[in-house]
């Protein structure tokens, strides 16, 4: 073969060398923005592997055909990514129709100039993070979006009417943050999909996909909105036979219960009436056939004080769990009202109340460390996860859940979510059957006080707290609430507040284990039972107790915001 003239070896040099310069400049944004992003290393993300980032590089999910290629699909998800986020570093990635940086520690305002560094967006998804600042009326740029979800941040301000002015959006959550003034119409007919709940909104949304107040989710009525990435089906668990379809299901109008950093709640009416709730969960620690085998373990526990696992369903991007639905609502709301958040306000049960509550949760969670072959930790117990059953029961849901996400997650609870935790478990994760009962002495503390954890019990009450609780209690009689004279009440709650301070001890090892727990609340309330005359004996007594506060305000459903 004869050698290459010396002027077309120099051009196809020059093209080589081109090819790899625009090849590398996508690469090159991204070693930017992990620069300026990833201050914990968790992208693996290096120069000498540039050359194939669209393959090799984790979270760089699509590219173009084009050459040379570039990113159009990028998801950075749960990586404790911090820092502002400018357009400056986004430019470069300019062909991205696809942007997902939700569950991670942004902060700092969103860019005015985003439509202008990404003119191709489409789904754009900053939820879960500590934004702060004003919506950019600029947004209404973005004339490609589809979905826009800016939920769980601090923004503030109020919602930009230019957005109304944006062709194809189908998506728009806009709920869990600090916005206020009149919602704005959003007469899009391409709108599917609306929540701007959890705000400081006022007025009421025309011609929306449904109309509802500021409080309220505007995706009541509405098709669910998980995408349905890979391929998945619906797996019934216990050997429950296939009540519904993946379609029935995914067709249902959603309803938005709650909340936290297990993932979202929903209540979801399917076309035939039917209804469940809905968990659709964070990205767990555990991959895809580990979270299956969780899932089938927590669908065989079957107790009356457990709410049971029905189905669970996975694909790519998905993990829904189904739940039975219960209206009654939850402990939290049993105890502090319709309120969003535990209040000081909250009245201590009536003792009935109290060992029947204590004993049903101590039941179930004897259920579930027992249950075959190594037992189940809660890992989550707290009133907004204790639901009210047909009969008022008390059933555990949430359970076993909180042990499989990535650190990150679990760390994403709230202050008070963090104090019905066990101290071992704060920092190191370490999730056990102790652990379980110091969340259970806690909570026995919230149902005899009515007040909520807003400091360490031992820290602040130390060896006194049996004192602390008589002292809440003879406030509240003193107030009109129940007389402590009646039937020996305070008597009869000794017992109780001697469980819950054995319970909250620091050392683990000299907590009781929850057999000891549910023997000793059995033998209180028999005890208790047993002294008592006959209209405190009485089987209705703790129904009637229970539907008196439920008619006063307490409204029979459980989507406080409390729920995770």
């Amino acid at each position: 073969m004869p050698p290459l003239p010396p002027c077309l070896l120099l051009l196809l040099l020059l093209l080589f060398a081109s090819s790899n310069l625009a090849t590398a400049s996508d690469a090159d944004a991204l070693l930017a923005l992990k620069s300026a992003l990833d201050r914990s290393d968790r992208l693996p993300w290096r120069r000498d592997t540039a050359a194939t980032f669209c393959s090799s590089w984790p979270g760089v999910r699509q590219c173009s055909q084009a050459q040379p290629p570039r990113v159009t699909k990028l998801v950075l998800e749960n990586l404790n990514l911090t820092g502002v986020l400018t357009a400056s570093l986004l430019a470069p990635l300019s062909d991205l129709r696809v942007l997902s940086l939700k569950s991670n520690a942004l902060t700092g305002p969103i860019p005015d100039a985003l439509p202008a560094a990404l003119p191709n967006l489409k789904l754009f998804y900053l939820c879960d993070n500590r934004l702060q600042g004003r919506i950019p009326p600029t947004l209404a740029l973005l004339h490609r979006a589809t979905v826009l979800v800016l939920s769980s941040n601090r923004l503030y301000g109020e919602i930009p009417p230019s957005l109304t002015t944006l062709p194809r959006l189908t998506s728009l959550l806009l709920d869990d943050n600090l916005l206020n003034g009149t919602l704005p119409p959003l007469p899009q007919p391409t709108l599917r999909l609306l929540n701007v709940s959890a705000n400081r909104l006022s007025g009421e949304m025309e011609n929306a996909p449904a109309a509802a107040p500021s409080s309220a989710a505007s995706e009541r009525g509405r098709e669910f909105s998980w995408e349905r990435e890979g391929i998945g089906k619906l797996v019934f668990c216990g050997g429950v036979t296939e009540m519904y379809s993946l379609e029935e299901l995914l067709r249902a109008s959603a309803e938005t219960l709650g909340r936290g950093e297990v993932g979202s709640t929903y209540k979801a009416v399917m076309e035939t009436g039917f209804i469940v709730t809905v968990k659709r969960m964070r990205e767990p620690a555990a991959g895809a056939a580990e979270l299956g085998r969780r899932a089938e373990e927590l669908g065989r526990l079957r107790h009356p004080n457990v709410v049971a696992l029905r189905a669970y369903f996975q694909a790519k991007e998905e993990r829904l769990l189904v739940y039975d639905y219960y209206p009654n609502g939850s402990l939290f709301s049993l105890l502090h009202g319709s309120s969003s958040r535990a209040s000081s306000k909250g009245k201590p049960l009536h003792w009935t109340s109290c060992m029947k509550i204590a004993g049903d949760v101590a039941a179930g969670l004897v259920h579930l460390h027992q249950s075959p072959p190594a037992g189940i930790v809660h890992g989550n117990l707290k009133p907004s996860n204790v639901l009210l059953g047909p009969d008022f029961e008390s059933c555990l849901t949430d359970y076993g859940l909180v042990p499989t996400l990535l650190p990150s997650h679990a760390d994403l609870a709230s202050s008070a979510s963090v104090l019905y935790r066990a101290p071992e478990t704060r920092a190191a994760h370490l999730f056990t059957p102790a652990s379980d009962v110091y969340s259970f002495g806690v909570l026995l503390l919230e149902l005899l006080t009515g007040k909520a954890p807003f400091q360490d019990l031992m820290d602040l009450h130390g060896d006194d707290i049996p004192s602390w609780v008589r002292a809440v209690r003879e406030e509240e009689t003193e107030s009109g609430g129940e007389s402590a004279s009646a039937g020996g009440a305070e008597e009869k709650l000794g017992a109780l507040i001697s469980i819950a301070a054995a319970c909250v001890v620091v050392d683990p090892a000299r907590r009781p284990t929850t057999p000891e727990v549910l023997r000793m609340v059995r033998e209180a309330r028999a005890e208790a039972m047993s002294s008592s005359n006959s209209s405190d004996r009485s089987p209705a007594r703790w129904s009637d107790a229970v539907q008196v506060q439920m008619a006063m305000g307490v409204p029979r459903d459980q989507g406080e915001l409390g729920l995770t």
